[in-house]
């Protein structure tokens, strides 16, 4: 876990620093082995409640996806049967920009035998993978101390989502915690490590792919990183000899290796935008430009400055609102926490700890994306689009614990004042950071012993439709599904997945393809097995149809077979 680059590979002007950190790191002193050994017992709990819920979600059997979940599930089963060239639905007529969720929940999805709740248990994975890249990236910049914060914050991140959201698959869901390890990996990249700009545009390419709301965020964080990664190219360049040789090696293999990627991750929706009339791509840069968003940027700063003040409301009993803040956070909870800010910017200032003002420094583009994003919305501020900020409310506490504890140019072994923090991390800040850790694992374990997957509710109502649909429709036909309803929609979804499942090819009407795309939909032809799902109160008006006949019903659906097209 120490720095991967040698010392021959490092800008002469970082030396002093990166002097004083390999003092510091856990491995170079002698305590390094019960140090990485506590870190680790550290990470396990925090992670543990993630367990737990991935456990829950294997063990039950009984899910059926409804709505948005269904349709998730069915674009999974195209991958590796045909190509998958788009993301997922937008309600506004269009997919987001590309497939590589679908990609990623495919792997599990196969492993685990084509199982709908398989989805959920690859999002919990992917969030492990995200808290384990955070707390890596903590414990390379701060060590044991350091990593107790991230972890401890990961930890509240956690308990403030609440765990529909770090369960669930569904794309906005599933991209949170990967947005919050995009800002760390981008820490990596603004000290100059090479190896974080293909894990970063990678990070950033699953994000955006996956909900296209994240690209001004993603692409400031990234630019912003690179921007302050510069300064140690230009000093690299004036030392010239073999600093500026190797550098200028590592920088085009990871330049390199950067460009394939993107080729790869990029190369489906490009294919699409260059041979399908409309592109899709070309859709949400149109629907960019004419679209008249419902917010401002003032409403955005006021949602920025009271997440900012969430761990203080939180913690004196602020409930969640539905636009994703804690109540009450906007008063001297957010006082507090631009005090943790300012504090912070001072004391990484005087102690010039160039880390820890890079951290800030990529904070605040963070902050600044948010309320960029907060502004281009179009239509009611729901929570799940604006839920991920709630990171810049936890980030600011950090961003206090980096000025304090990161290593700085006058941390070094000579320094008395100084040296017990060169062989053991601060005692306090440990010790208060496992019992955070662990309060916190316990409330987010009892949390999720009662997790179920998202729209669970609705399982029993697809099974119900699901059989008795089944049992009316002609063996060997191809089924054609409408809804005259928006209400029936996610009934529609739901049913076609599981008759999917059972064998019955599927299709969709026309007026269903801004839902499941090109390929799954089509006209009704002579002959064709056509069934319609409407409201209750849409009965009488179905039964008029010629030939029609229902065939399955619940409380808030009924179900027609329509014998006239």
């Amino acid at each position: 876990m120490s720095d991967q680059a040698d010392d021959s590979e490092r800008s002469p002007a970082l030396e002093p620093e990166a002097d004083s950190f390999r003092a510091l790191e856990p491995e170079a002193d002698s305590f390094g082995r019960s140090h990485r050994r506590f870190a680790i017992t550290l990470a396990v709990v925090a992670l543990a409640p993630l367990v737990l819920v991935a456990i829950r979600l294997l063990l039950a059997k009984d899910y059926r996806p409804f709505g948005d979940g269904a349709l998730l599930e069915l674009r999974v089963r195209e991958v590796g049967h045909h190509a998958v060239l788009l993301g997922p639905y937008s309600r506004f007529g269009w997919f987001h920009p590309g497939p590589a969720l679908f990609y990623v929940l495919a792997i599990p999805y196969r492993i685990l035998g084509g199982r709908s709740d398989a989805l959920n248990i690859a999002a919990v994975a992917t969030n492990v993978a995200a808290i384990t890249g955070i707390a890596w990236v903590s414990w390379r910049r701060g060590g044991l101390a350091f990593l107790g914060v991230a972890l401890a914050a990961c930890a509240l991140f956690l308990r403030i989502l609440g765990t529909g959201y770090w369960s669930s698959a569904w794309n906005p869901s599933v991209t949170i915690l990967p947005m919050t390890f995009l800002v760390f990996v981008a820490w990596e990249l603004s000290r100059g490590e090479l190896w974080a700009l293909p894990v970063a545009a990678v990070t950033a390419t699953f994000i955006v792919q996956s909900h296209v709301g994240y690209l001004t965020t993603s692409g400031l964080v990234i630019v912003g990183a690179l921007g302050l990664a510069a300064p140690t190219v230009v000093r690299a360049r004036r030392a010239g000899g073999a600093e500026w040789d190797s550098l200028r090696r590592r920088a085009l293999r990871a330049t390199l290796v950067t460009a394939g990627l993107m080729a790869v991750l990029w190369g489906p929706p490009l294919y699409q935008q260059l041979t399908h009339h409309p592109g899709n791509l070309g859709l949400v840069v149109k629907f960019a430009r004419n679209a008249h968003p419902d917010h401002t940027v003032h409403e955005g700063f006021d949602l920025a400055l009271r997440e900012i003040g969430t761990v203080p409301a939180w913690l004196t009993g602020g409930h969640l609102r539905l636009d994703g803040s804690i109540a009450g956070a906007g008063g001297w909870p957010a006082l507090l926490g631009i005090g943790a800010v300012t504090a912070g910017a001072v004391i990484a200032r005087r102690r010039r700890s160039s880390d820890a003002l890079r951290f800030g420094a990529l904070l605040g583009l963070f902050v600044v994306g948010s309320i960029i994003a907060t502004s281009r919305i179009v239509g009611p501020m729901y929570d799940y689009l604006v839920r991920w900020q709630a990171f810049g409310g936890i980030a600011v506490w950090m961003f206090l614990a980096a000025a304090v504890l990161l290593p700085a140019p006058g941390d070094t072994p000579a320094d008395d004042s100084r040296r017990s923090d060169a062989h053991a991390p601060p005692r306090a800040v440990v010790v208060t950071s496992a019992v955070v850790i662990v309060v916190l694992a316990v409330l987010n374990t009892a949390s999720a012993t009662h997790a179920r997957p998202s729209g669970s509710d609705s399982s029993a109502t697809v099974e119900d439709l699901t059989r008795q649909v089944a049992s009316a429709l002609p063996r060997g036909h191809t089924v054609l599904i409408r809804s005259v309803a928006i209400e029936t929609r996610p009934h529609a979804f739901g049913v076609g997945l599981q008759l999917e499942r059972r064998g019955t090819p599927v299709k969709y009407a026309t007026d269903m393809r801004s839902e499941v795309g090109d390929d799954r939909t089509t006209d009704p032809g002579p002959g064709a097995t056509t069934i319609v799902f409407g409201t209750a109160g849409q009965r009488s008006q179905l039964a008029a149809r010629a030939r029609a006949r229902q065939i399955a019903s619940t409380a808030d659906a009924v179900v027609f077979l329509d014998g006239s097209s």
